[in-house]
C-alpha cells in the first residue's frame, strides 16, 4: 500500500488539516489533507482519541478462550459461550470485544486519491463523526503530521497547544458503544439531581457528603457502570490532558452517544468534592476528569496563560496515566507549562535518555525534589536500565511523594546538597548525607492494590452467582464494603500487635509515639497536633478494625484499666468506652474518600453534647490527616525503636537516610560494593525537623545507581 506523499511544511508556522468528505454506513472514508496556517487556521474541529484500543483490558483475559455471553432484548435471546476474538465483526457481540480491550483492526482509506491504511479506532471515529451531507474540517494527528519525519514531529510538540487552543470544538472520542452509556448517564442525572436537591449555600462539605450517602435516591447508583464508563482508555492517556486543557468547547461520544463535557466534568467534580468518588474504585478517571477541568477553567480565567503547576508536579500527578512512547509522559505536558522548563522534543533520542537529561536538569538547578519521585514498583518497566535516580515516569509507584502530598517537613534543616558526582556512564549519583536508621519490620498486611479488576469487565460471577451486571447496586457496594473492612482489621491488627506493640509490651510514650506516626504529627494544615489527640486515635483504632469498643485495644495491649496520661487527655473527661461497634453505608476506605461523618457518627464518648462535638472535630482532624499523609504506605518500625510510613517495596534491614539539602528522608537498599538503590521517601517519627543531623548520626557519600 503506498504512502502518501507529504509536502513539507512550513515550521513551526503550518500545520495540515483533514477534509473529511461526507458518506453513510459502511461508505469507504475518504478525505483530504491541506495546509493550514497556525495564526489564520479558519474554522476546523480536533480529536481527541486512544490510538490503539479504547478500553483498558485486565490482564488475565484470553482472546482465544470462550466466555459464557447472555443477550437478551427486543428479537433476541441469546446464552452461549463465544471466543472473545469471534466477537468482532458480530452485530449482536461486537461490543463484548470491545469492552474486553480488543484492537480493532486497520481498515483503508482514500486520501486525496491516494489508498492509505488507518488504525481502526480512528476509522471508527471518523465514520460516526462524519456528516451525510457536508464535509468536516478536522485536526487528526495520526494523519496531519508525517510520522516518519522526526523533526516534523519534534516540532509539532511545541505546537499541540496552539492547536487545539485554536480549534473551534476539540471532539472526544471514547470509542465504540460498549451498552453501559445510557446506564453511566442515567448514574449521572440521578447523581446531579441528589446534589441539586441537598445543596445550599455554604453548605459544609462534610454535611452534604452524609446527606448524599442518606438520600433515598443513593442506593440505586450504579456505581461500577459509571466506573466502567471512566474506564475507558482515552481516560488513562497523556495527550489528552493538554487536549481538552486548551479547548474552546468539547463533546464526548461513544459510538452514536454524545455527553456534554461541562455537565459531565461538573458532576464528577462534586463527588471528588464530596469524597465518594472512591466507590467507583478507578481514581484515574477521576484525576482526569477533575484535572482537565480545572486546567481548562485555569487557563480561561488567564486568558490561555500557561498553568502555574511546575512540570515536575503535572508529571507525577499524571504518573499512572499511559503514552504510546514513553518520552511522551514529558512531551504530551509541555503545552501546559512556561517557560517549557528548556525542555526540547527530541524523537531522536530513546526514552531513557529522555528521562534521564530530565533528572539530570533537575539536579543542576540545585534541588534534590527529582529524587522524591523515585518509588519502588513491582509492575515491569518497558525501559532498560534506567538507574534508581531517575524517576521512571511509565511505572507509577502506589503512592504520592510526601512532596506532592503537601507534607511540611525539614529532615535535613537548612543544609544544600552536597552531589559530588553525576556520572551517565555508569548511571551513578554520588551525594552525601546521614544515616539516619533501618527498617526492622514493616506491615505486609495493607491492601495496596496495583491492578483494579473489580469492575464490569471482569468476567467473575457474584457469591449468588449472577453476573456482576445483574446484581442490585447495594449489594455491589455492601460486598465491596465487607472486604474493604477485612483488609483493613488485618492490617490494624498486625500493625498493633507485631509493629507498635511487639510481645504485648505496653508504654505511654510508644502509644503516643504511635498515633502522632499515624498523622505524620501534622494536620492537613500542616499543624503539630496537641497532646489530646491520643483518646481520638483509639477510636479511630477501633472503628476502623471493627472493635466493639475502643479500650478493646488497650486491653489487648495489657492496659486494660489504666488512665490516660495527663498530657494526653483532651480538654473534657474520658468515659468508659461503649457501643455496638460501625454501621455499614458505602465503601468506607483506607484512602482519602473514606467515610469520614460516618466514622464521626458511630462514635460514643461523653453525655455531654458540647464535649462529644469537640472530641468528634478532633477524631476528624486526626482521620483527615491520616488519609492525606498515608493513604496507601505501609507502616514500619526501625531498628533503634523508630515508627514511620515508607512506601510499597521497602523490607527488613533497607537503610533509612537523609541527604543534605532534601526535606524528606529516603528508604535505599544497599546492593553492594557501597551502592544503594533508591526505594522511595518516607517518615521516620521524631527525625522530620533536622534532628537527624545531629552527631549520633554518621555522615556518608551514597553512591546511588
Amino acid at each position: 500500500m503506498a504512502a502518501y506523499p507529504y509536502k513539507a511544511l512550513s515550521l513551526p508556522h503550518e500545520t495540515r488539516v483533514l477534509t473529511l468528505s461526507p458518506g453513510e454506513g459502511g461508505d469507504k472514508l475518504a478525505c483530504g489533507l491541506s495546509h493550514m496556517q497556525i495564526d489564520s487556521p479558519g474554522q476546523y474541529d480536533a480529536l481527541s482519541y486512544c490510538w490503539s484500543k479504547s478500553v483498558s483490558h485486565p490482564p488475565d483475559i484470553d482472546f482465544d478462550e470462550e466466555y459464557p455471553v447472555a443477550l437478551y432484548g427486543e428479537g433476541i435471546n441469546v446464552a452461549r459461550t463465544v471466543r472473545l476474538r469471534d466477537a468482532l465483526g458480530d452485530r449482536n457481540l461486537d461490543s463484548f470485544y470491545i469492552r474486553f480491550g480488543g484492537v480493532l483492526p486497520p481498515e483503508e482509506a482514500i486520501c486525496d486519491g491516494v489508498t492509505i491504511e488507518i488504525g481502526g479506532e480512528l476509522a471508527r471515529a471518523l465514520r460516526c463523526m462524519r456528516d451525510d451531507k457536508e464535509p468536516l474540517r478536522i485536526w487528526v494527528d495520526a494523519l496531519c503530521i508525517n510520522q516518519d519525519d522526526v523533526q516534523e514531529r519534534n516540532e509539532h510538540v511545541k505546537m499541540m497547544g496552539s492547536i487545539y487552543s485554536r480549534a473551534a470544538k476539540v471532539r472526544v472520542w471514547l470509542g465504540d458503544e460498549i451498552g453501559i452509556e445510557l446506564h453511566a448517564d442515567w448514574a449521572l442525572s440521578r447523581i446531579s439531581a441528589i446534589c441539586e436537591e441537598i445543596f445550599t449555600p455554604g453548605s459544609d462539605p462534610a454535611e452534604m457528603t452524609t446527606k448524599f450517602l442518606r438520600h433515598r435516591n443513593a442506593d440505586g447508583i450504579e456505581w461500577d457502570i459509571l466506573g466502567g464508563f471512566l474506564r475507558r482508555s482515552w481516560f488513562e492517556r497523556s495527550w489528552v490532558i493538554q487536549e481538552v486543557a486548551n479547548a474552546k468547547e468539547v463533546t464526548i461520544q461513544s459510538g452514536r452517544f454524545k455527553l456534554p463535557w461541562d455537565f459531565f466534568h461538573a458532576v464528577i467534580s462534586i463527588l471528588r468534592h464530596l469524597r465518594i468518588d472512591g466507590v467507583m474504585n478507578h481514581p484515574n478517571g477521576v484525576k482526569a476528569v477533575v484535572m482537565m477541568g480545572n486546567l481548562r477553567q485555569e487557563r480561561k480565567e488567564s486568558n490561555g496563560a500557561p498553568v502555574q503547576q511546575p512540570l515536575l508536579e503535572l508529571l507525577e500527578e499524571l504518573r499512572s496515566f499511559q503514552s504510546t512512547i514513553p518520552a511522551d509522559k514529558i512531551y504530551a505536558l509541555l503545552g501546559l507549562v512556561s517557560p517549557r522548563e528548556e525542555i526540547a522534543a527530541d524523537y531522536g533520542k530513546t526514552s531513557e535518555e529522555i528521562f534521564t537529561d530530565f533528572a539530570v536538569q533537575q539536579l543542576q538547578t540545585g534541588s534534590l525534589d527529582i529524587l522524591t519521585h523515585c518509588v519502588f514498583s513491582p509492575r515491569p518497566s518497558v525501559l532498560h536500565d534506567l538507574p534508581s535516580w531517575v524517576p521512571d515516569w511509565t511505572r507509577p509507584g502506589a503512592v504520592e511523594p510526601f512532596r506532592i502530598r503537601g507534607l511540611r517537613v525539614t529532615a535535613a534543616g537548612d543544609t544544600k546538597p552536597q552531589i559530588t558526582c553525576i556520572d551517565r556512564a555508569s548511571g551513578t549519583l554520588k551525594l552525601k548525607g546521614r544515616l539516619l536508621d533501618t527498617v526492622d519490620a514493616v506491615d505486609d498486611k495493607a491492601h495496596i492494590p496495583w491492578e483494579e479488576t473489580d469492575d464490569i469487565f471482569v468476567i467473575k460471577p457474584n457469591p449468588d452467582g449472577s453476573p456482576p451486571e445483574f446484581q442490585d447496586p447495594a449489594q455491589r457496594n455492601l460486598r465491596r464494603n465487607e472486604e474493604d473492612r477485612t483488609r483493613i482489621k488485618a492490617s490494624i491488627d498486625n500493625i498493633m500487635t507485631t509493629i507498635v506493640f511487639p510481645d504485648s509490651r505496653f508504654t505511654w510514650e510508644q502509644y503516643e509515639a504511635a498515633w502522632r506516626t499515624f498523622m505524620c504529627n501534622q494536620t492537613r494544615e500542616n499543624e503539630i497536633p496537641g497532646p489530646g489527640y491520643g483518646p481520638c486515635w483509639e477510636q479511630m483504632m477501633a472503628y476502623l478494625s471493627s472493635r466493639k469498643h475502643p479500650g478493646e485495644i488497650l486491653e489487648r495491649m495489657g492496659a486494660p484499666n489504666l488512665p490516660f496520661p495527663e498530657s494526653q487527655t483532651p480538654i473534657f473527661k474520658r468515659t468508659s468506652p461503649s457501643g455496638s461497634g460501625a454501621r455499614s453505608t458505602l465503601s468506607i476506605r483506607s484512602g482519602p474518600n473514606g467515610d469520614l461523618e460516618q466514622i464521626l457518627n458511630d462514635i460514643d464518648t461523653t453525655d455531654d453534647e458540647k464535649e462529644e462535638e469537640h472530641f468528634a472535630g478532633m477524631t476528624r482532624t486526626m482521620m483527615g490527616a491520616h488519609s492525606r499523609w498515608c493513604y496507601r504506605r505501609r507502616f514500619y518500625r526501625s531498628g533503634s525503636g523508630r515508627y514511620g510510613w515508607t512506601v510499597h517495596g521497602a523490607r527488613n534491614g533497607d537503610a533509612v537516610v537523609l541527604f543534605y539539602g532534601c526535606d524528606y528522608p529516603f528508604i535505599l537498599r544497599d546492593e553492594g560494593n557501597g551502592t544503594y538503590r533508591i526505594i522511595g521517601d518516607c517518615y521516620i517519627h521524631g527525625l522530620m525537623d533536622g534532628a537527624g543531623l545531629g552527631e549520633e548520626y554518621p555522615d556518608k557519600e551514597f553512591h546511588l545507581i
